[in-house]
């Protein structure tokens, strides 16, 4: 997008608020972090903010952030663990994992999410485990969660910061080697920095 549609835009949303538009370097921020995004995409968001957001302040970035991601991977209205859940275990009672060819065959219009939970989960796991279904259902349920609250911080996410991150985390397991960098002693693993030598 470009700086003069951001603009645009940005006037837009302080109507909107009914507030002054920020400053030129407040304005910077917002582009810095925003800018990226498609015109239209924006455009859409700030609808979407100024329709949920409810106090009289200017919306921040990640409230506009988010908005764009979830207008861009069209979730106006995300399907709870418990939708999903219904979806996997009807998908589950379908798929015979001794017949070659039955996974793929139904799960074919398995929404992504819940496909993945289903393979994190473990096909076979669910299609024929011997635990009770309401440990199945919250067992699925925790992961679905997991899993799209790790797609929601993806997706937030500029692709500049997305490549800084990697490079980060490449850099971090060359230097200290990929068991490296984990410490434990007596508890949880966590994290250690890298020692200068």
């Amino acid at each position: 997008m470009t700086r003069d549609e951001f603009a645009v835009i940005i006037a837009y949303l302080a109507d909107g608020v009914q507030k002054p538009v920020p400053t030129k370097e407040t304005a910077n921020v917002y582009f810095r972090l925003l800018g990226d995004l498609p015109a239209e995409v924006l455009q859409v968001a700030a609808d979407r903010v100024l329709l949920e957001h409810k106090w009289a302040t200017f919306p921040t970035i990640a409230e506009l952030r988010t908005a764009a991601a979830e207008s861009q991977r069209g979730w106006l209205n995300e399907g709870s663990a418990a939708e999903a859940w219904e979806i996997a275990w009807a998908a589950a009672g379908r798929i015979d994992p001794d017949i070659p060819g039955s996974e793929e065959r139904h799960m074919a219009g398995v929404p992504e999410a819940v496909a993945r939970t289903m393979r994190a989960f473990g096909i076979v796991d669910l299609c024929a485990s011997q635990s009770p279904i309401g440990v199945l259902r919250g067992q699925f349920m925790t992961i679905f969660g997991q899993l799209a609250a790790k797609a929601k911080r993806e997706a937030l996410l500029p692709e500049r910061v997305k490549a800084i991150v990697a490079e980060i985390g490449k850099k971090w397991v060359c230097e200290q080697g990929p068991a490296k960098g984990i410490e434990q002693e007596g508890g949880p693993a966590r994290l250690t920095a890298a020692k200068s030598s």
